[in-house]
């Protein structure tokens, strides 16, 4: 992260080895997925066959207290379908500048999480009634949503927003563990988690004005008053619009790091809009679906446990009516190239956690990694971070050798004593040290 800025794109030699898996404890919660992505339960019911044709298996599951009989019935599909819900859990009357007595909603908040652990968590009621289902319990929780601006409101202006999350974070998090102590609680979830780059609220500062709190002091603030073992990991949100995510991410991970809490982090939220107000979006669907697959590369190299992207459709914001074109399918059937790329991307790269060696992350220049494919077989995913295309060279074991293109596209590669060089930009590629034909049956084999 402290790498001097250059200027050309380096030529890189890397040599590929084997690589192994990692087996997991038999009683704890499911193992996260790095990809998932962020619905309501409604959407979610509607884009099943959407989000399992990309491949993924989690969803962060927002509006979650809004109905429970919609909430039932996307159990249904995620149980039929393999997919694992991560629910936001708020109770009513605490944000956009609504608010009540601290203590009415620490009681709320405490029976909020033991109705939704009694009924979605494991042995839940919600079970009991679908015995033609597959058990797949609610074993990971996510107390709010943005609590460092207005999605929270404190009761008057003496107490800050980092004490009320405090107390509704304690009084989710006591009565979870109580019913489910192997339950994983993920905290904050707030606005921000980069590195300043411009934004107003700074990551270390404050609005007086509406008491906004920049993510970091929101994070440091509040763990100083609860105890560590109230959660297990950092929600983030980590928006970098419009800019690439390199600089950002890195920086904001190294930000966390420095507050040693020695916490995983999620990226709870994060996306690239193609329509945001004030500009704040990406130049096109290939700049989108770059910058998502270059961060989900980014997050799992450096062990973010999970990155729920924003959105699966386009939404109104309800504050401000302002339009925000995030979505991956912008009607059932219909995707966006960032939909491909991902699907491409999870084909190659089912877990870009495991067994990662980082190759360059040159600023402004070339990023590559190395990464587990399919049957453990070693593949490169390198890109350029500036926006001058260029070159990189890669020594690799194998006879034979293919590039991917982001979206999918498959061609055979020549090597000149070991080393084949291809063509670097914006979008990602992936070198793979098997036949064409083989790696593009990776890619339509689901």
């Amino acid at each position: 992260m402290n790498a001097t800025r250059r200027t050309g794109l380096a030529v890189i030699v890397v040599c590929l080895a084997g690589l192994c898996g990692v087996g997991r404890a038999a009683d704890a919660p499911p193992q996260p997925a790095l990809y998932a992505v962020y619905a309501w339960p409604a959407d979610v019911i509607t884009y099943a066959d959407d989000i399992v044709g990309v491949g993924f298996q989690w969803i962060r599951a927002g509006g979650w207290g809004r109905d429970q009989q919609v909430n039932d019935r996307m159990m249904v599909v995620a149980a039929q379908r393999g997919l694992h819900p991560v629910p936001v859990l708020e109770v009513g009357g605490m944000g956009h500048g609504q608010t009540r007595p601290i203590e009415e909603a620490e009681a709320d908040m405490t029976e909020y999480a033991r109705r939704n652990v009694l009924r979605y968590g494991p042995g839940g009621s919600f079970w009991k009634e679908h015995p033609e289902l597959t058990a797949s319990p609610i074993r990971h929780w996510e107390i709010w949503n943005e609590p460092n601006i207005e999605f929270l409101t404190p009761p008057d202006e003496s107490i800050p927003r980092t004490d009320v999350y405090a107390r509704l974070l304690t009084a989710a998090s006591r009565e979870i563990r109580r019913l489910d102590p192997g339950a994983t609680i993920i905290a904050f979830n707030t606005s921000g988690g980069v590195a300043d780059h411009g934004q107003a609220l700074k990551a270390d500062g404050m609005f007086e004005r509406l008491k906004y709190i920049g993510w970091r002091k929101f994070i440091r603030d509040t763990a100083a008053q609860v105890d560590p073992s109230t959660y297990d990991a950092i929600g983030t949100h980590p928006y970098t619009r419009p800019d690439a995510p390199e600089a950002g991410i890195l920086g904001g991970l190294e930000m966390v790091d420095q507050l040693g809490l020695n916490k995983p982090v999620w990226f709870t939220e994060v996306g690239y809009p193609l329509e945001y107000p004030r500009n704040q979006q990406v130049r096109d669907d290939d700049q989108q679906a770059a910058y998502l697959v270059r961060l989900f590369a980014i997050a799992g190299a450096h062990e973010v446990v999970q990155v729920q992207v924003m959105y699966l459709v386009d939404i109104i914001y309800r504050e401000d009516g302002s339009r925000r074109s995030f979505g991956l399918f912008p009607a059932p059937g219909q995707w966006r190239k960032q939909a491909t790329a991902t699907e491409v991307m999870i084909d190659l790269i089912p877990d870009p956690r495991r067994d990662v060696r980082i190759l360059s992350q040159m600023p402004g220049g070339l990023f590559a990694y190395r990464f587990a494919g399919p049957e453990g077989v070693p593949i490169v995913m390198a890109w350029n971070a500036s926006d001058t295309p260029g070159q990189a060279s890669f020594a690799l074991e194998g006879e034979q050798f293919c590039r991917v293109d982001m979206l999918g596209g498959v061609e055979p590669l020549d090597a000149a004593d070991g080393v084949v060089t291809v063509a670097i930009g914006e979008a990602p590629v992936y070198i793979v040290p098997r036949p064409a034909d083989t790696v593009a049956a990776w890619i339509r084999q689901r």
